[in-house]
């Protein structure tokens, strides 16, 4: 102290500069070493926190589903931070789950790690001060999934600190050489650059903005000094940046699951306390049930008192079978939806159990199904109307399996067989063998009665309508039929029921096509026998008639023919007579032969009067044998039948009276006409006789329209023929198709009283029918009804 005294100013001035500076700058270096070491360490510390609490909640997910691949996925991201050593995640039991690191552990390494696990949520330096650890408890809503522990390594805070010291050493001398200098010139500029450091380090530390830089005034070692705080503050920065993007990452993260939530058509439901009664529900599972979050608070309670009361016991007795037998959750119920009345949801969920198997926590889905919920009802009651139709059906009805049959009748396909039921009926194995394919699934009150067994179960084991020999043939034709793949199969067949009675049978079904399901085949069974015994009884009758017909229109034809001879005598003497009687009456006159008044009215009244009346008698008579002979000739013409177009015809038999038509100023209305089955002479002859007698009786008064048009169905084509005439008297509208009846006898119209009965008589022929109706005055309309086809007239027949 006394030497310093004796230091000149100046040397006491650079002395005291240097010394403080020294000691300024060593204490200042020291205090930002120490600050620096706590500010990296606490920055460290926060960090890893923050590190650890981020990689735990992006491994919750996965701890809670068993998702090793997702966890892992997880760690193996650290690979970008390099001072993370390692990571290590156990599950709730303490089991490690998986792990992540640089370098491959040593085997003591990991048993320090484990040895670690038992202060669940601490961070803490090794002994060497190496590393890091922190250790976290993985939770979510207090959820507890398992424990994170991580290890970061320390080596670049004292890589940084030790580059610290050698830059602060090198300062050190720096600053003792350039104080003295300075000193000796500018003293000023020693305190200022120091003064304004320390001002941005105050400012900087206040608002945490480490993007701002000091401004650097000069290049001496306060200059560096400036570059090695510019550095510190890049580097504080870089890692508040990183923060920032592991902030952002986490919420973009949050944002996607609000997002999956919201896009989600199922509602999303959670009860993260089963001690409590509140629950959360997705905006969806409001707009599901209809209520707004207002309206409905989200509890347990409420969702209870939405049940109908037939569902309100079972969804505690579905939670109690989840909760203790871990029967998977995935129920119906109908539940009230806002004030329109209950709809149906299916509600799916999944609990969670603790280490003590107990549910801790529940979450699921909400869903929609009262569209499909209906559709099930629909189908249950159609099934219950066909049951019901099927059981109370008038005919026999038998459910059958054909399964295993097509499959056989497939087989025969493949093979080169060009008539299959020739086939069948020359090998009497296969037959047999098919037989045995057919099974009985069903049948109706109906065909037990048809069949006379007590129970269903009798006609399963012994079934008549296929089992017996009586079967063979309608059973061999519908092989062939299935075969051949008709659409619909009708067969007549004959069996004997499980009494033995012999019965004839229609067997019908309506072949499902190959590649259909041949599982449910339904076969009616109708009991013909007595319209077969009928039909033979008819079918004698018929021949009978027949033969009495033929035998009356031989009669018929023969009298007719030999009337004529003398009809032809008796018209010719009659005209010799009346040649006679003037010759006669000319002898007289030219002779002037006088008689008396009686003789002369005799000759010239009398005679000439009778003869007249015997010459029209003749022509009367010839008229009615004319209509006999053509009557008789009808019964005897062969039929040719055929699909006929009556547009064709109509337009023949309107041709052929073009000149009345025109005559009479009739108008024509003709519709497009159906076709049907019949000889085309005959039914030309039928609607020439109709139009014909249309024409004839028409109204002088007013203009007569003939309209002419056709309907079919599934039988029969039925014609309509419309006109405008005179009608006919009811009286008189059955007598019109006798043989020889006129409307009006002492009429002038023509005609020998035969044409619609001709018409009748055809129609008889081609089992169709005619009729009419008429209002006198105003004109009459005929009905001719003929056979669509010839499916259609065997039908009739039968």
């Amino acid at each position: 102290m006394n030497r310093f005294q004796n230091f000149s100013i100046k040397n006491k001035l650079i002395s005291l500069i240097i010394v403080v500076v020294i000691i300024s700058t060593l204490i200042s270096s020291t205090i930002y070493l120490l600050n620096d070491l706590n500010s990296r360490k606490d920055s460290l510390l926060r960090m890893a926190e923050m590190e650890t609490e981020l990689i735990g909640y992006n491994c919750s997910v996965g701890l809670e589903f068993r998702v090793e691949k997702e966890v892992k996925k997880t760690l193996e991201s650290l690979h970008v931070l390099d001072y993370i050593y390692s990571a290590y995640v156990y599950d709730a039991e303490g089991n490690l789950f998986t792990d992540y690191y640089r370098t491959t552990p040593t085997e003591e390494e990991v048993n320090n790690v484990a040895s670690n696990l038992s202060i669940k949520d601490s961070i803490f330096f090794d002994e060497s001060y190496q590393f890091l650890n922190v250790i976290k408890p993985i939770t979510d809503k207090q959820e507890f999934y398992g424990v994170i522990y991580l290890k970061i390594t320390t080596e670049i805070i004292y890589s940084e600190i030790i580059q610290s010291i050698y830059k602060f050493i090198i300062l050190l001398l720096s600053i003792i050489i350039i104080s003295y200098l300075i000193a000796v010139k500018t003293q000023k500029y020693i305190s200022s650059p120091i003064i304004s450091l320390a001002n941005s380090i105050s400012e900087i530390t206040k608002t945490e903005d480490y993007s701002k830089r000091v401004k650097k005034t000069s290049s001496d070692e306060v200059g560096q000094l400036y570059d090695v705080y510019n550095e510190m503050l890049v580097n504080l920065d870089q890692r508040q940046t990183e923060k920032n993007r592991a902030v952002k990452a986490l919420k973009e993260s949050e944002e996607r699951f609000d997002l999956a939530v919201k896009g989600s058509s199922d509602g999303l439901w959670d009860w993260p306390d089963l001690n409590s009664s509140e629950l959360w529900w997705s905006d969806r599972t409001y707009e599901l049930l209809g209520y707004s979050k207002v309206q409905l608070e989200s509890t347990f309670n409420n969702l209870q008192s939405l049940l109908h009361p037939d569902h309100f016991s079972k969804l505690e007795l579905d939670l109690k079978n989840h909760f203790e037998k871990k029967i998977p959750f995935d129920v119906e119920y109908k539940i009230r939806f806002n004030s329109k009345g209950y709809k149906w949801f299916r509600m799916r969920g999944q609990a969670l159990w603790n280490e003590n198997d107990k549910p801790i926590r529940m979450s699921g889905t909400l869903q929609d199904i009262n569209l499909r919920k209906s559709a099930e009802i629909l189908v249950t009651e159609s099934q219950k109307r066909f049951e019901n139709l099927f059981n109370s059906a008038g005919i026999a009805l038998v459910e059958h399996d054909f399964s295993k049959l097509i499959e056989e009748l497939n087989k025969l396909r493949n093979k080169d067989i060009t008539d299959y039921y020739s086939y069948l009926i020359s090998n009497p194995d296969v037959i047999v063998k098919l037989r045995k394919t057919i099974d009985i699934i069903n049948l109706n009150q109906a065909a037990i009665n048809l069949f006379e067994c007590e129970t269903k179960e009798l006609i399963k084991v012994n079934n008549p309508a296929f089992h017996t020999a009586e079967s063979l043939d309608y059973i061999i034709k519908m092989f062939a039929a299935l075969l051949n793949d008709e659409k619909t199969i009708e067969i007549e067949g004959v069996i004997s029921n499980l009494k033995g009675k012999r019965l004839n049978v229609l067997v019908t079904l309506l072949n499902p096509k190959s590649g259909r399901d041949y599982s449910s085949v339904l076969l009616s069974y109708v009991d013909i026998t007595e319209i077969k015994e009928f039909t033979k009884e008819r079918e004698i009758l018929l021949d009978e008639i027949t033969a009495k017909n033929t035998e009356l229109e031989q009669i018929i034809y023969v009298t007719s023919h030999d009337l004529r001879s003398p009809l032809v005598n008796i018209q010719g003497f009659s005209k010799e007579i009346n040649l006679s009687i003037n010759e006669i009456k000319e002898i007289i006159s030219e002779k002037n032969i006088t008689f008396d008044n009686e003789i002369k009215t005799i000759i010239s009244d009398d005679i000439p009067g009778s003869l007249n009346f015997i010459i029209n008698s003749t022509q009367k008579m010839d008229l009615l044998l004319n209509g006999l002979l053509r009557l008789s000739r009808l019964g005897r013409a062969a039929l040719s039948p055929k699909i006929l177009n009556l547009n064709d015809i109509m337009d023949l038999a309107l041709k052929s009276h073009q000149f009345q038509i025109n005559k009479k100023g009739i108008k024509i209305e003709l519709e497009k006409l159906d076709e049907c089955y019949g000889d085309e002479i005959q039914i030309t002859q039928v609607f020439s006789n109709v139009i014909d007698n249309a024409i004839k009786y028409s109204d002088d008064k007013r203009q007569n329209i003939l309209s002419i048009s056709s309907k079919t169905n599934n039988k029969n084509t039925t014609y309509t023929i419309k006109d405008r005439g005179i009608g006919i008297s009811k009286e008189h509208q059955k007598k019109v198709f006798e043989v020889f009846h006129r409307l009006n006898p002492s009429s002038k119209v023509a005609g020998e009283g035969i044409g619609l009965s001709i018409v009748k008589r055809i129609l008889l022929r081609h089992d169709g029918n005619v009729w009419l109706d008429s209002e006198l005055g105003k004109g009459t309309t005929f009905y001719i009804r003929l056979p669509k086809n010839e499916q259609s007239r065997r039908s009739k027949l039968l």
